[in-house]
């Protein structure tokens, strides 16, 4: 009968053991520029407050960079102020590990 312990293959891409150190490279790619892109398209919903007066300011566009961050522009409702907010690819990186450990994190939670 063969064994079901695991064979010591690695760490898979996605998992949440250590750090995951196959992010960066190119294999990890798509996965980097599909998780810039749902960040992206998740700040064009988004509403803050206005540093300037108070007011509402809103996200008017998002993009990825080509480092696979993500810059937002902002504009204001009240006063008309535009300013842009960025988040690095090393910051995404770590967001992503978060994320990675909320998910694997749930199933646990429904078991108990």
């Amino acid at each position: 009968m063969a064994s079901r312990r695991s064979r010591g293959r690695g760490v898979t891409p996605g998992t949440i053991r250590g750090k995951d150190k196959n992010w960066l490279s190119e294999g990890m790619e798509q996965r980097r520029y599909r998780y810039a892109m749902d960040t992206a398209n998740g700040a064009l919903n988004k509403t803050e407050t206005c540093k300037k007066c108070g007011g509402l300011a809103g996200c008017i566009n998002a993009a990825v960079l080509k480092n696979f961050g993500v810059r937002a522009y902002w504009k204001c409702t009240d006063c008309g102020r535009e300013y842009t907010k960025e988040i690095s690819s090393e910051k995404m990186e770590q967001y992503y590990q978060e994320d990675l450990a909320k998910m694997h994190s749930k199933p646990q939670e429904a078991e108990a």
